[in-house]
């Protein structure tokens, strides 16, 4: 039916938005830091016809269903159809008319989620389309069953009870391991390209070698080498991947990516890029990200990270990751558009990206909790020239450096943010920045993706090691003492004092 729609005159706009999987991850974490919450999974039945039409949209009538003496005539559809180009747009504006007129607030930060509040309850609705995730508090029930009342008189709704399945992912709500998983499309995908009796590969990435690396001498210049590859479901199996990495699976990330940089000039050695990534997975098909409870942890925290002119062309990259009260949030790794020309201006540029997100991860934080202001988020990198220039300031050796930057030195004197240095062994924004060699790899992974307990700060002045000096840069093996600290920037193992990270 769309095919046939004229732009401008059968429909208008039709971009409609979901909620974030940043959003959708805050609401797990807040789900699963309170035994008493709740997170129910709503469904609406035959969404799109319930949304009304702003154009004139007229449809001839179905064949062998025409009404008797009027077969020449035509609909005036009044409300969308599925097929029509506006009908998810129509539906998206008239579900928030509704919640609205429920008592619900659209989030600023995400419009596609509502919050209500009244006393100490609240109700917070993610929408996905027409699947609604409706997390509240014990106080907050009635407000729930305000909103269902009110939507059940418009809508069909089933209500699907707890939410445990959905976009293809399992939500397992364990009181010792809560988590997110997409064990079941993993095991779909391996079988859809015949990899699910595969010997499993210990990472999805070669990290060393001729085989880590893709060059223009690597595409297929012969028509025989052209035809070869002709049949293989590159971005078949890339869409797929892409999938998986967006939701529950950051360790495949850096391996995609760069893979997916050549899809446009594919070859064997991209495809057999792709089957490692396959070989990976078929070993950690269950794998996930775990939302443990963390009572001392930061509301927000981040870390960052570059490799510096790694590429090419001479551009570097750059890697962050964010966490909410100890759970994984949100992560990305981008090519920075423009050549810089040291490390320090790399890890800059790294610095200004995370700054960015963490403005909006603040006003999502906010509006999702009811908070009115948050303590300054520590956001962590291992190069210390950058972090000593935001107190520099601007100087011969910076001032070329991208506007984006100064940005930074803004936040931090507002009181959003505050820059800490960690050691690069402790730095998980290391994990998106490229392939790691194995033991690295999997240290990060496993810290990432099941986020332990913080480290214990160890006080040099009782160290039993002979070689720690109680400086920054020393390396202390001396005993742990409980005292009542937590040191939110580490990873898992690594050794700190009174003085700093080691």
């Amino acid at each position: 039916m769309g095919c046939f729609q004229r732009p401008g005159v059968d429909y208008t706009e039709t971009y409609a938005s979901v909620m974030t999987t940043c959003t959708f991850r805050m609401m797990l974490q807040l789900y699963n830091s309170d035994a008493g919450n709740s997170m129910l999974h709503w469904d609406v039945s035959t969404a799109f016809i319930h949304a009304p039409l702003e154009e004139r949209v007229y449809m001839k009538q179905a064949s062998g269903h025409e009404v008797p003496g009027k077969e020449t005539w035509v609909y005036l559809l009044v409300k969308a159809l599925y097929g029509t180009k506006q009908a998810a747009r129509a539906w998206q504006l008239h579900l928030r008319k509704l919640l609205v007129q429920a008592g619900c607030k659209s989030m600023q930060a995400d419009p596609e989620t509502y919050t209500c509040r009244r006393g100490g309850g609240y109700l917070i609705i993610g929408t996905h389309v027409d699947d609604l995730f409706v997390l509240f508090n014990p106080e907050g029930k009635h407000l729930k069953d305000m909103v269902w009342q009110h939507l059940t008189k418009h809508l069909t709704i089933k209500d699907l009870g707890e939410a445990t399945w959905t976009l293809q992912m399992s939500i397992k709500r364990d009181e010792a391991e809560p988590s997110n998983s997409q064990e079941t499309f993993t095991l779909e995908v391996l079988r859809r390209f015949n990899m699910n009796a595969c010997k499993p590969a210990p990472t999805p990435a070669v990290d060393a070698g001729d085989e880590s690396t893709m060059r223009e001498s690597d595409c297929p210049t012969t028509p025989d080498a052209q035809r070869e590859i002709a049949d293989l479901p590159f971005l078949e199996l890339i869409g797929c991947l892409w999938w998986l990495v967006q939701m529950t699976r950051p360790d495949v990330f850096v391996a995609l990516q760069q893979a997916s940089k050549w899809v446009a000039k594919p070859s064997a050695k991209l495809w057999r890029w792709l089957v490692r990534i396959l070989k990976y997975l078929a070993g950690t098909t269950s794998m996930g990200i775990i939302f443990r409870r963390h009572s001392g942890a930061a509301p927000l925290q981040a870390y960052f990270d570059a490799a510096f002119a790694d590429t090419d062309d001479s551009k570097s990259t750059a890697g962050w990751i964010a966490h909410s009260h100890g759970a994984l949030i949100a992560y990305d790794s981008t090519t920075i558009k423009r050549v810089v020309s040291s490390s320090t201006e790399a890890e800059c540029n790294a610095m200004a990206i995370v700054a960015k997100e963490n403005t909006w991860h603040r006003r999502l934080y906010t509006e999702m909790r009811g908070v009115d202001k948050l303590p300054p988020t520590p956001i962590f990198g291992d190069n210390t020239a950058s972090i000593m220039m935001l107190d520099l300031g601007v100087t011969k050796r910076n001032r070329h450096f991208a506007i984006e930057w100064h940005l930074v030195r803004e936040r931090v004197d507002d009181g959003e943010l505050k820059v800490e240095w960690l050691p690069t062994e402790a730095n998980l924004a290391d994990f998106f920045t490229k392939k790691l060699p194995r033991a690295r790899f999997v240290a990060l992974r496993n810290q990432i993706m099941d986020a332990g307990e913080p480290a214990v700060i160890i006080n040099c002045v009782h160290c039993d090691d002979e070689g720690c000096d109680g400086s920054p840069l020393s390396y202390c093996y001396g005993r742990e003492l409980n005292m009542g600290r937590s040191y939110m920037g580490t990873a898992r193992g690594t050794r700190l004092c009174q003085h700093g990270a080691h």
